[in-house]
Protein backbone atom coordinates (compact mmCIF):
# COMPACT_ATOMS: atom_id res chain seq x y z
CA UNK A 1 0.00 0.00 0.00
CA UNK A 2 1.09 3.56 -0.59
CA UNK A 3 0.03 6.81 1.02
CA UNK A 4 -1.06 9.54 -1.35
CA UNK A 5 -1.56 13.00 0.08
CA UNK A 6 -4.81 14.85 -0.58
CA UNK A 7 -4.52 18.59 -0.13
CA UNK A 8 -2.20 19.53 2.71
CA UNK A 9 -2.90 17.07 5.50
CA UNK A 10 -4.98 14.01 4.65
CA UNK A 11 -3.87 10.72 3.16
CA UNK A 12 -5.59 7.79 1.54
CA UNK A 13 -3.94 4.39 1.40
CA UNK A 14 -4.35 2.07 -1.57
CA UNK A 15 -2.54 -0.29 -3.94
CA UNK A 16 -0.46 2.14 -6.06
CA UNK A 17 -1.06 0.27 -9.34
CA UNK A 18 -4.85 0.40 -9.01
CA UNK A 19 -6.34 3.13 -11.24
CA UNK A 20 -7.98 5.29 -8.58
CA UNK A 21 -9.11 8.90 -8.77
CA UNK A 22 -10.38 11.19 -6.03
CA UNK A 23 -12.64 14.00 -7.25
CA UNK A 24 -14.45 16.89 -5.62
CA UNK A 25 -18.14 17.62 -6.21
CA UNK A 26 -17.31 19.63 -9.35
CA UNK A 27 -15.71 16.52 -10.95
CA UNK A 28 -12.22 17.99 -10.53
CA UNK A 29 -9.55 15.43 -9.70
CA UNK A 30 -7.83 16.16 -6.41
CA UNK A 31 -5.71 13.01 -6.40
CA UNK A 32 -4.75 10.26 -8.82
CA UNK A 33 -2.90 7.01 -8.31
CA UNK A 34 0.07 5.97 -10.42
CA UNK A 35 -2.25 3.37 -11.98
CA UNK A 36 -4.66 6.11 -13.11
CA UNK A 37 -1.72 7.90 -14.70
CA UNK A 38 -0.78 4.76 -16.60
CA UNK A 39 -4.35 4.25 -17.77
CA UNK A 40 -4.69 7.84 -18.99
CA UNK A 41 -1.13 8.07 -20.31
CA UNK A 42 -0.21 11.09 -18.19
CA UNK A 43 1.78 11.64 -15.01
CA UNK A 44 -0.59 12.00 -12.07
CA UNK A 45 0.49 15.65 -11.64
CA UNK A 46 -1.09 16.39 -15.06
CA UNK A 47 -4.36 14.68 -14.06
CA UNK A 48 -4.83 16.56 -10.78
CA UNK A 49 -6.84 19.76 -11.31
CA UNK A 50 -8.52 18.46 -14.46
CA UNK A 51 -12.03 17.03 -14.75
CA UNK A 52 -13.46 13.75 -15.92
CA UNK A 53 -14.79 15.59 -18.97
CA UNK A 54 -11.19 16.36 -20.06
CA UNK A 55 -10.55 12.65 -20.62
CA UNK A 56 -13.91 11.61 -22.08
CA UNK A 57 -14.39 10.63 -25.70
CA UNK A 58 -16.65 13.10 -27.57
CA UNK A 59 -19.62 10.70 -27.57
CA UNK A 60 -19.28 10.21 -23.79
CA UNK A 61 -19.07 13.90 -22.77
CA UNK A 62 -22.83 14.60 -22.92
CA UNK A 63 -23.69 11.81 -20.42
CA UNK A 64 -21.13 12.76 -17.78
CA UNK A 65 -23.02 15.64 -16.05
CA UNK A 66 -26.20 13.54 -15.68
CA UNK A 67 -24.29 10.48 -14.40
CA UNK A 68 -22.36 12.67 -11.98
CA UNK A 69 -25.54 14.22 -10.56
CA UNK A 70 -27.03 10.72 -10.18
CA UNK A 71 -23.88 9.57 -8.37
CA UNK A 72 -24.03 12.53 -5.98
CA UNK A 73 -27.71 11.79 -5.23
CA UNK A 74 -27.46 8.00 -4.89
CA UNK A 75 -23.97 7.71 -3.37
CA UNK A 76 -22.79 4.78 -5.49
CA UNK A 77 -22.54 4.02 -9.19
CA UNK A 78 -20.88 1.71 -11.65
CA UNK A 79 -20.81 1.50 -15.42
CA UNK A 80 -18.59 2.03 -18.42
CA UNK A 81 -17.27 5.11 -20.16
CA UNK A 82 -15.12 5.67 -23.18
CA UNK A 83 -12.07 7.72 -22.20
CA UNK A 84 -9.22 8.98 -24.34
CA UNK A 85 -5.59 8.37 -23.47
CA UNK A 86 -3.07 11.21 -23.84
CA UNK A 87 -2.36 10.03 -27.39
CA UNK A 88 -6.08 10.18 -28.28
CA UNK A 89 -6.53 6.40 -28.20
CA UNK A 90 -10.04 5.49 -27.01
CA UNK A 91 -10.28 3.14 -24.04
CA UNK A 92 -13.38 1.39 -22.77
CA UNK A 93 -13.20 1.86 -19.00
CA UNK A 94 -15.34 0.22 -16.36
CA UNK A 95 -15.77 2.38 -13.27
CA UNK A 96 -17.11 2.07 -9.77
CA UNK A 97 -17.72 5.24 -7.81
CA UNK A 98 -18.68 6.08 -4.25
CA UNK A 99 -19.34 9.52 -2.84
CA UNK A 100 -17.97 11.16 0.29
CA UNK A 101 -15.27 8.60 1.08
CA UNK A 102 -13.54 11.61 2.57
CA UNK A 103 -15.25 14.92 3.32
CA UNK A 104 -16.53 16.19 -0.07
CA UNK A 105 -14.25 13.75 -1.90
CA UNK A 106 -15.51 11.02 -4.17
CA UNK A 107 -13.71 7.81 -5.14
CA UNK A 108 -13.56 6.44 -8.69
CA UNK A 109 -11.98 3.04 -9.25
CA UNK A 110 -11.26 2.35 -12.92
CA UNK A 111 -10.63 -0.82 -14.88
CA UNK A 112 -9.44 -0.74 -18.47
CA UNK A 113 -11.67 -3.00 -20.55
CA UNK A 114 -9.65 -2.54 -23.77
CA UNK A 115 -7.80 -5.56 -25.11
CA UNK A 116 -4.57 -6.52 -23.29
CA UNK A 117 -5.22 -4.11 -20.47
CA UNK A 118 -2.92 -3.93 -17.45
CA UNK A 119 -5.53 -5.68 -15.32
CA UNK A 120 -5.46 -8.69 -17.67
CA UNK A 121 -1.68 -8.94 -17.23
CA UNK A 122 -1.80 -8.57 -13.46
CA UNK A 123 -4.56 -10.70 -11.91
CA UNK A 124 -4.33 -8.82 -8.60
CA UNK A 125 -5.67 -5.73 -10.42
CA UNK A 126 -8.57 -7.49 -12.14
CA UNK A 127 -10.39 -7.99 -8.85
CA UNK A 128 -10.23 -4.43 -7.56
CA UNK A 129 -12.98 -4.33 -4.95
CA UNK A 130 -16.10 -2.43 -5.87
CA UNK A 131 -16.58 -0.30 -2.79
CA UNK A 132 -14.52 1.89 -0.56
CA UNK A 133 -15.04 -0.48 2.36
CA UNK A 134 -12.52 -2.74 0.64
CA UNK A 135 -9.83 -0.06 0.96
CA UNK A 136 -8.14 1.14 4.12
CA UNK A 137 -9.01 4.84 4.08
CA UNK A 138 -7.90 7.17 6.82
CA UNK A 139 -6.72 10.75 7.27
CA UNK A 140 -3.45 11.79 8.83
CA UNK A 141 -2.22 15.21 9.85
CA UNK A 142 1.14 16.68 8.80
CA UNK A 143 2.83 14.98 11.75
CA UNK A 144 1.56 11.53 10.72
CA UNK A 145 -1.10 11.25 13.43
CA UNK A 146 -4.38 9.63 12.44
CA UNK A 147 -7.26 12.11 12.59
CA UNK A 148 -10.04 10.05 10.92
CA UNK A 149 -10.47 6.28 10.57
CA UNK A 150 -13.02 4.83 8.14
CA UNK A 151 -14.81 1.47 8.03
CA UNK A 152 -12.46 -0.09 5.47
CA UNK A 153 -9.42 0.71 7.62
CA UNK A 154 -11.18 -0.80 10.62
CA UNK A 155 -11.90 -4.02 8.70
CA UNK A 156 -8.48 -4.30 7.08
CA UNK A 157 -6.29 -3.31 10.04
CA UNK A 158 -8.59 -4.60 12.80
CA UNK A 159 -8.50 -1.45 14.94
CA UNK A 160 -11.63 0.49 15.89
CA UNK A 161 -11.65 4.24 15.27
CA UNK A 162 -11.25 4.97 18.99
CA UNK A 163 -8.10 2.79 19.00
CA UNK A 164 -6.52 4.42 15.94
CA UNK A 165 -7.43 8.12 16.02
CA UNK A 166 -4.70 10.16 17.70
CA UNK A 167 -1.98 7.55 17.18
CA UNK A 168 0.97 7.93 14.83
CA UNK A 169 0.71 6.07 11.51
CA UNK A 170 3.79 4.02 12.39
CA UNK A 171 1.78 1.87 14.83
CA UNK A 172 0.31 0.06 11.79
CA UNK A 173 3.67 -1.30 10.65
CA UNK A 174 6.11 -3.74 12.24
CA UNK A 175 9.15 -2.08 13.82
CA UNK A 176 11.47 -3.51 11.12
CA UNK A 177 9.38 -1.74 8.41
CA UNK A 178 9.31 1.62 10.18
CA UNK A 179 12.09 4.02 9.15
CA UNK A 180 14.21 5.18 12.05
CA UNK A 181 14.08 8.95 12.43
Amino acid sequence: AAAVHLGIDPAIVFHPAAPILIADSDRTYREASVGAGKLLGLPREKIIGRTLDDFAAPATKPVIPERWQTLLKEGEQSGTLQLLGADGTPREVEYTAKTNVLPVRHLLVLRDKTESSESDKDPSLSNIPSWVEDYALFLIDVDGKIVAWYAGAERIYGYRADEAVGRHLSFLYPAEDTPQV
